[in-house]
Parts: structure tokens; sequence; C-alpha cells
């Protein structure tokens, strides 16, 4: 029981590390953010700090992991049946989940992406994760020019282009950066990719 209370703190207090990591990079950018900023805003020492994680590049990874395998916006990308470009309704709901997951996750995907830069793991962990999401779509566009659709197309640069396209977009809208609303953005490029996918020679 002592042990199971232990283990319960343990997981409060990497939480609460993470939570304040998160509010300190969206405050401050991930390369001005300081592991000191991170433990004050909670109130722990440095020793706690590195009782979890070897280093700033670290938690981020370990955060980076947890919500990639969780949130639908990841899964709406690499699940099997994954943006089902047959079904306009379904990959319109599929593109509003992705959206939905860079909005959930604006702070977290800019440091990953500033770590990314400085950190040879963090690139190497960027660049898996975008493997596997373009992987799922260079099946599906593997599948269509077997049935004589999107012939010309080569699987694994589509992948890549689609993955890139759809978080450089989401991301664009989520900031209002786009001259549109968000439903009307999820609209067109759901509609965009069904006509692509359906109507490519």
């Amino acid at each position: 029981m002592a042990e199971k209370r232990r283990y319960k703190k343990s997981e409060i207090t990497r939480k609460k590390l993470i939570d304040a990591a998160v509010e300190v990079f969206g405050e401050k950018g991930y390369s001005k953010a300081r592991i000191t900023d991170i433990t004050k805003r909670v109130g722990l020492t440095h020793a706690a700090f590195y009782a979890y994680f070897k280093d700033k590049d670290d938690l981020v990874r370990s955060l980076i992991e947890t919500i990639s395998g969780d949130l639908g916006g990841y899964a709406a990308l690499s699940g099997d049946g994954a943006l089902d470009f047959d079904d306009p309704r379904a990959l319109k709901k599929a593109v509003s989940e992705i959206f939905s997951f860079y909005r959930d996750n604006l702070v977290l995907h800019a440091a990953f992406i500033e770590g990314a830069l400085q950190d040879r793991e963090l690139r190497a962990l960027l660049g898996k994760i975008n493997k596997e999401l373009a992987s799922s779509v260079a099946r599906q566009v593997r599948e269509r020019k077997k049935a004589g659709k999107c012939d010309n197309w080569n699987p694994e640069a589509v992948g890549n282009l689609l993955v890139l396209a759809l978080g450089y977009v989401a991301v664009a809208s989520e900031l209002g950066l786009l001259p549109a609303s968000r439903d009307v953005v999820v609209d067109n490029t759901a509609r965009l990719l069904y006509a692509a996918f359906n109507y490519a020679k």
C-alpha cells in the first residue's frame, strides 16, 4: 500500500513538472525556457526535476511519446482506415480531429519543432513520427494505384507532403493566419483531399 502511494505521488509530481513546462514554453518559447523556470512554477527543486528527466529535451520527448499514441488527431492520420478518402463525411471528421490535435497542443508542437532543430534525439523522434504517419498515407496511395487511380503519384512523396501540409495548415488555421474560419478551412481541406484522391490519374 505504501509503495502504491509513493508511485501515485511520483506520478503527480511528474505531471506537475510537465504541466509547468508547457506553461513556460508557451510564455518564453522552448529555447529561452530554463529548468529553473519550470521548477519554480511548481515550487520544486532541480533535484526533483532530474529525478524524472535527464534534461529539457527528455521532458519534451516523454510528453510527445505519451500524447502521440493517445490523441485522436494522431490516430486520424495513423490508424487503420485513417483518412478514408472514399467517404467525404469521414474524411472531414478526420481532418477536424487533426486540426483539434494541433489546437490542443500548439505550445507543445512549437516546442517539439524548436527542440528538434537543436537536439538529435528529438529530431530522430520527429522523423520517426512523420515516417509512421506518412507510411499510412503511402499505403493508401499504393492501393489506389492498383485500382488504376493516382497512377503518376509517388506514394512515399505524397505521404510525406500530406502529413507536413496538414500540420502546417492546421497550425496556421488555429493561429488565425488564414482568411477563413476554422470550419471553412476544414471543409475545404477535406473537399480538396477527396477530389485529389478520387479523380487524380
